[in-house]
């Protein structure tokens, strides 16, 4: 099952350029980021009381085309087969500018229970989210 479960719209910065004057490879990881944070906070609200949560266990990404400022991009994130614990997720990068995908990513999520210190179940409403 792959489903899309958010759409993230990101404006290119100047300062996301790097010396090469295209939008440096870390900064694909921060627009990673700022999907799945929104996505989350949308499905679960603030994670920062709760005694357990998603941690990033790997995250990969495929540079397909370089970005510019003033770029538009427009993130796809996609849920992959849930696991137990795991979560995979599979991004899509779309340039306005150049209408078509300049980069794809990956990262994986692990619901880990904080005080215990260990992997545990995806919530059953976390669950829903994604299969519903």
């Amino acid at each position: 099952m792959n489903k899309i479960i958010h759409q993230e719209s990101v404006q290119v910065r100047w300062g996301d350029m790097d010396a090469l004057n295209h939008v440096n490879n870390a900064q694909y990881f921060s627009y990673m980021e700022q999907a799945r944070v929104a996505w989350l906070y949308q499905v679960v609200g603030d994670i920062s009381s709760q005694t357990t949560g998603p941690v990033l266990a790997s995250t990969s990404c495929q540079f397909i085309k370089p970005l510019h400022y003033p770029d538009h991009i427009d993130i796809k994130m996609i849920a992959g087969p849930l696991g137990c614990s795991s979560l995979p997720l599979y991004y899509e990068f779309f340039s306005e500018e150049q209408s078509e995908i300049v980069a794809k990513g990956e990262s994986l999520l692990v619901w880990f229970d904080f005080l215990q210190k260990k992997s545990c179940a995806i919530p059953e409403n976390i669950r829903q989210c994604i299969i519903g």
